[in-house]
């Protein structure tokens, strides 16, 4: 197939590195044991899965069959209390317990416990010991109880670089603060990094050792909430929002649960876990998911395939007209275009016998991105569009 689209838009420029929003459907495991029916953190190690309860829970640590979710283990970390106990990280030597849950946004005693990573997968013992790593926010001034209405609660970490790295779960800005916070036991003031609109509340996260980190979220749409992740890589130093960035959608909270928990394994497969909800209707039950991401780490450009002149947008920026052609890619089935927050706003199918697809839209200014479509639905290339 060979074409050209001219789309009359009006854009705002902009600079930023997001990727399309994609669908993805991920495959049910099973239902978990209601003995873990608020799933929060799972980590994966040395083969085997674990997750926690979140606040009201027990200090305990269970790892989970990843066939039938049937409990196969207990742990109790002896001196620790789950007040709000949220996700799992790990190093070579420890694991990790975030106990920074803040849905009133009020706490003053935010910690991380760390514990040694053989003493859990020794099987003799049932429970352990922990150290604890204190930490405040440096931009947190009022601790005002303000249930589900602050910016400072926090759901998500992982370990990089001899560091803890936290995600917050911002229930105002919906965006998400990056935090610092070191790796060994002692009372800090968390370093402020960076932060990113990800348009919803993130709940876990978790790199792999190709440094590919995947969060995981949900967000409020009318009477359902959807489930989504966002997959971060090619970035630099700690910046991992610097660079590639693509958003997920996953699907609705009442098929799969209110999504918490995340396991990104190396070959970018894993794992996800879902609190059991209540609908009002119906109850969903504790839930453990499956994915396979692979496809959505690529950074092979469309030029590599097909070569330099094979997908061309002039000019640009521009104006208010520009145009899209690609005459090497047979396969094109279809046009997306997508804001910079990744709402999709514009869906164009491509007649094979069309050269050209005139589009007069009226788009509030901003950056907007093209993503190709193939006839078998597989992404073929992702561009963005400025138009001054």
């Amino acid at each position: 197939m060979r074409g050209t689209i001219i789309f009359y838009l009006i854009c705002l420029v902009a600079s930023t590195s997001i990727a399309q929003v994609v669908s993805y459907t991920p495959t049910l495991v099973c239902n978990l044991n209601d003995t873990v029916s608020e799933s929060s953190g799972l980590l994966y190690v040395n083969q085997t899965l674990w997750t926690h309860n979140d606040s009201g829970g027990k200090n305990e640590l269970y790892q989970i069959d990843t066939i039938t979710g049937f409990i196969k283990r207990k742990v109790v970390i002896k001196n620790a209390s789950n007040y709000d106990w949220e996700d799992l990280a790990q190093n070579t030597t420890h694991v990790f317990i975030g106990d920074f849950g803040n849905n009133y946004g009020n706490r003053t005693n935010l910690c991380v416990y760390r514990i040694n990573k053989l003493d859990l997968l020794n099987t003799s013992l049932d429970s352990i010991m922990a150290d604890t790593i204190k930490f405040h926010y440096p931009d947190q001034t009022v601790f005002t109880s303000t249930l589900n209405a602050n910016n400072y609660d926090c759901e998500a970490f992982l370990f990089y670089n001899d560091s803890l790295h936290l995600f917050s779960k911002s229930w105002i800005a919906f965006n998400t603060k990056h935090y610092v916070v070191p790796a060994i036991p002692g009372n800090y003031v968390a370093h402020l990094v960076d932060s990113f609109n990800v348009s919803g509340l993130i709940t876990g996260a978790d790199i792999n050792s190709e440094n590919h980190v995947a969060l995981i979220g949900y967000k409020k749409v009318g009477f359902n909430y959807n489930c989504f992740a966002w997959l971060l890589f090619d970035y630099t130093s700690s910046h991992f929002f610097n660079n590639n960035k693509q958003r997920i959608e996953l699907g609705v909270a009442t098929t799969l649960g209110q999504t918490e928990g995340i396991v990104l394994k190396d070959d970018n497969t894993g794992y996800f876990s879902s609190e059991k909800i209540n609908t009002g209707l119906s109850i969903v039950p504790p839930q453990l998911y499956k994915f396979d991401f692979s496809s959505f780490y690529s950074t092979v450009s469309i030029e590599e395939v097909y070569g330099d002149d094979a997908f061309q947008i002039y000019p640009n920026p521009s104006l208010d007209v520009f145009t899209i052609k690609f005459p090497k890619i047979n396969e094109l089935s279809k046009i997306e275009m997508y804001n910079i927050i990744g709402e999709l706003q514009l869906i164009k199918t491509i007649d094979s016998n069309s050269n050209e697809i005139s589009i007069d839209g009226k788009f509030s200014k901003g950056v907007y991105f093209i993503k190709g479509i193939s006839l078998t639905d597989k992404l073929l290339f992702t561009k963005k569009i400025i138009i001054q």
